[in-house]
């Protein structure tokens, strides 16, 4: 009995399972009697047909092991059960147990039998069941499986007599064009001179209307109506696809036609793999991402050397780094959330525009009677509306949003930055000349304590030494490029007001 990958097995890794389980799929055939269920399954498995006709009385079941040139020349074990067109419903299901596919077999000939197969699918759908194992291992159940997860393909037998009657056709459509032709001969009365006449004037017909190398330029020729029946009762009851095949033919339709269907199901099962590993490392690499996130965003104080006149020095320096660092973070977040909430209402047209563009989207937003101004603030500025902002405008309510975002975002940040960045590069640059002064006497204060002195220690302090300076030395900078950014943004929205 097949093994449904759909049903969380082993994870296909390229062509094949992990352990080098080969991937095992139960088909069964079902169909109404003498649609040729048992010449299918002869031809695929023996390639032989047998001309007498024995109906099916019992299930016969069948196993083969294929290679697949696509997926990635899998190997595959597929078993197949012949089921008995009058089987009762009971046993039917005990057949559809496990089932990881289904062919609805049906006399592509035949109306009728066509028309019956949604009725077979809908069996299929509705007794097929899963083996569920309890927790021991010891009591088996069975619940009922997702219809979606078994795939049926309608499979119209006895093509080769759907070509017989196109063949048959034919044959009397010539007969009775050579008859008629015959008869306008025999009927013909006319004069020579009127003969002649009209037969040049349809001879110009002829070339004006029709030619025969014009019915042979890009010309397919029709479906017959007995395959375009088969394939609109596939659509119309969602069989996964429709093929015309002849058992009685050995010209490889059937083999091709049941490969096609064991590949559907590989290649489903591999596509479904692969977007549970993918989700699985998503969520790993979210996780390990936030995680280095949460690290770099969380504060790292300055490293201690045990010497605690360099080690005060250090705590000192540790309040206008972790400063420096929020007020650099503050201030491009509101920018973001400025240009974002500008990008939101339409006033620009991407997130990524420039401040100047975010200014001009607002002027352009206003009313004529209406005139953006920009008012000194602590150093900064704040936008101010000349002219009323109706409540019920929508465009006011835009107005009101975007600059209230500029107001408790942009305007915060910039005044605490012009007020705290100063003092900050003054403190941070106090505290190194003090570090350095401090370590002019290191050697001397290393020999005064108790622990043994070497060479090693000294290189050790003097590299922590030169780590905390250099991070000192990068908060310095940053403070001093948030003042210029500050500065520039400034003088953008200066320059914006004034076009």
């Amino acid at each position: 009995m097949g093994v449904s990958c759909s049903r969380g097995e082993d994870v296909l890794v390229l062509a094949g399972y992990h352990n080098n389980q080969v991937p095992s799929f139960k088909i069964v055939l079902v169909g109404d009697e003498k649609v040729g269920k048992t010449s299918i399954f002869m031809r695929y498995f023996k390639n032989q047909f047998d001309y007498s006709y024995r109906p099916t009385t019992t299930v016969s079941i069948e196993n083969v092991v294929k290679k697949l040139n696509v997926p990635e020349h899998a190997v595959v074990s597929v078993t197949i059960w012949d089921l008995p067109g009058t089987e009762e419903v009971d046993l039917r299901k005990s057949y559809y147990k496990d089932v990881d596919a289904a062919i609805i077999v049906v006399d592509a000939s035949d109306r009728e039998s066509v028309e019956l197969a949604g009725t077979w699918k809908q069996d299929v759908c509705n007794h097929s069941t899963i083996t569920q194992n309890t927790t021991n291992n010891t009591d088996v159940s069975y619940i009922k499986a997702d219809p979606s997860s078994i795939p049926v393909l309608l499979l119209g037998n006895k093509y080769d007599l759907v070509e017989e009657r196109e063949r048959l056709e034919i044959e009397r459509n010539e007969k009775n064009e050579d008859e008629e032709s015959q008869s306008n001969d025999k009927n013909q009365t006319e004069s020579e001179e009127r003969k002649k006449q009209e037969e040049e004037e349809e001879e110009e017909e002829e070339k004006q209307v029709w030619r025969y190398e014009d019915q042979q330029i890009d010309k397919t020729e029709p479906v017959p109506e007995e395959i375009q029946f088969l394939q609109d009762i596939a659509e119309q009851n969602g069989f996964v696809g429709s093929v015309a095949v002849s058992a009685k033919d050995p010209d490889g339709s059937v083999h091709i036609a049941i490969q096609a269907l064991v590949r559907h199901l590989l290649e489903r099962n591999l596509k479904d793999s692969a977007i549970k590993r993918m989700h699985a490392v998503n969520i790993k690499r979210k996780k390990r991402n936030k995680n280095v996130k949460d690290e770099q965003n969380e504060f790292q104080p300055l490293k201690t050397v045990g010497v605690k006149e360099l080690d005060d020095l250090f705590m000192e320096c540790n309040g206008a780094i972790r400063l420096t660092g929020q007020l650099t973070e503050g201030f491009t977040e509101a920018v973001k959330k400025f240009k974002k909430d500008c990008y939101s209402t339409d006033m620009i047209d991407t997130h990524k525009a420039s401040m100047e563009d975010c200014i001009g989207g607002i002027k352009q937003t206003l009313l004529e009677d209406q005139e953006l101004v920009a008012i000194d603030d602590g150093g900064f500025l704040q936008l101010v509306c000349k002219g009323k902002l109706l409540d019920e405008d929508e465009k006011s309510e835009d107005v009101k949003k975007v600059m209230l975002t500029f107001h408790s975002e942009i305007l915060v940040c910039s005044k605490a930055i012009l007020n705290q960045c100063p003092n900050i590069d003054t403190h941070l640059s106090k505290m190194d000349g003090m570090i350095l002064n401090q370590c002019k006497t290191l050697p001397d204060v290393l020999s005064q304590q108790e622990q043994v002195v070497t060479t090693r220690n000294i290189d050790h302090v003097q590299y922590v030494i030169d780590n905390n300076r250099a991070r000192i030395k990068h908060a310095r900078n940053q403070a001093s490029e948030c003042l210029q950014s500050v500065d520039n943004t400034y003088k953008k929205i200066k320059a914006s007001l004034l076009w």
